[in-house]
């Protein structure tokens, strides 16, 4: 190959790349610290932007009727968004999404907000209850394996935290919340400490 025209054809394939590059990524969508995140069409971050100003959350985690160890996991990465949430003054209601051995909603398990509370809720109004009427959905799946990553959709009303993994479901929870509220770790770190110092 002549050598003036050597820097040209690398210009040219190096454009090729990039355009393959560029259109893999629309493609996939937006990639954060190896999550998922799927707005649609949408500006993620704007979407983020306006669902973090809602003044009421219900944070709705998948469970089991007997319970799992991923159970415990699920529940954590739960706790992180009520610690948060409240953290920046938010109202925060707990809603367990209970699934029975058929792997379909039996029942839910709600605080409505009040820690010193526990109510069971029929699948119907479970349901009913999960509505953006409500206040901001946060969903918390179970992990599957099948998903090609960990993933987050967004929506203006429904946030929806989706791990490939057991060990994935607090990264992809706090990246969530990072994305979200710029202090969630300060907020997590401290409230971690507080509750040390009251177990003592």
């Amino acid at each position: 190959m002549d050598k003036k025209h050597f820097p040209l054809a690398l210009i040219v394939v190096s454009a090729a790349i990039a355009a393959i590059i560029l259109i893999f990524f629309s493609q996939q969508g937006l990639v954060v610290e190896g999550i998922l995140i799927d707005a649609g069409e949408e500006d993620a971050f704007k979407l983020f932007s306006n669902f973090s100003e809602k003044e009421t959350f219900i944070v709705s985690p998948q469970m089991h009727e007997r319970a799992l160890p991923v159970d415990h996991l699920m529940f954590n990465g739960t706790a992180m968004f009520l610690q948060v949430l409240e953290g920046n003054g938010k109202k925060a209601i707990q809603v367990l999404r209970v699934y029975n051995k058929n792997n379909e909603i039996g029942s839910c398990i709600t605080n409505y907000g009040d820690v010193n509370r526990s109510e069971t809720l029929e699948k119907e109004e479970c349901l009913e209850y999960l509505l953006p009427e409500n206040g901001g959905i946060i969903l918390i799946e179970f992990p599957d394996n099948e998903l090609s990553q960990s993933t987050i959709q967004i929506s203006e009303d429904i946030l929806i935290v989706k791990p490939k993994t057991e060990q994935a479901i607090g990264e992809t929870a706090f990246l969530s919340l990072k994305i979200m509220y710029q202090n969630s770790r300060e907020v997590i770190e401290k409230s971690n400490k507080i509750i040390g110092e009251v177990l003592g």
